[in-house]
């Protein structure tokens, strides 16, 4: 007979040993292995963004459940394949290869995800600096368009309200916030407050941000 409250502590205490194991190793030196293991984890702690300390609470207590239901699954398994039944032994090897299968793929896809966020941030601040540089007060209108040229930004010059504006905005992608956002479009706008003659009278703004967001 199957005690399930032995059941659940077992898979309760093996799971938050094993979060805790895992994110302090992690943290000594990154492993590909213990970095799938950890996505759950990585993911909600990510997308609430709480600060440092928030984030490892949250990656051990979400890993915590997501490794207690493992265990309690795993043990289901082996009493099952314990049973003279070869149906269920072949039906437990194809799950145990999809979740493996399922599990690299989505780790591959946060992978890709995170080099291209952190490429967006990259861009939008490598953009803030140069903008500082070179569109500087009295910087002629022929120069600041050629600035915006060079970077692969658009510009228009407008009027908004009683102050003219040279402004254009670079439609990329990133990394989204996963709880937030519904996918991974971003912009990033650049503007500078400009006279009437088209010269930089201001200082510049970059503003980067996804699009799909709440």
């Amino acid at each position: 007979m199957l005690n399930w409250k032995k059941l659940w502590i077992f898979a309760i205490v093996g799971g938050f040993a094993s979060a805790v194991v895992f994110a302090a190793i992690e943290g000594v030196r990154h492993n590909d292995i213990i970095a799938v293991a950890q996505f759950p984890g990585w993911v909600v702690g990510a997308a609430l963004d709480r600060g440092e300390l928030a984030f490892e609470i949250v990656l051990v207590l979400v890993n915590t459940i997501c490794y207690a239901v493992l265990f309690a699954g795993l043990i289901l398994l082996v009493r099952a394949v314990k049973r003279p039944n070869g149906f269920v032994r072949a039906l437990v090897v194809v799950l145990i290869c999809a979740l493996a299968w399922f599990g690299v793929r989505q780790y591959r896809s946060w992978i890709t995800c995170k080099r291209r966020g952190e490429q967006f941030n990259q861009r939008a601040e490598q953009l803030e600096r140069n903008a500082k540089n070179r569109l500087k007060v009295g910087t002629h209108k022929s120069d600041v368009a050629q600035f915006f040229a060079e970077n692969g930004i658009p510009v228009t010059f407008d009027r908004i309200g009683y102050t003219t504006f040279a402004m254009g905005t670079i439609y990329t992608s990133g990394c989204g916030p996963v709880l937030v956002c519904g996918s991974d479009r971003a912009l990033i706008g650049l503007r500078v407050e400009v006279d009437s003659e088209g010269s930089v009278k201001g200082k510049p703004e970059v503003v980067p941000m996804y699009t799909d967001c709440l």
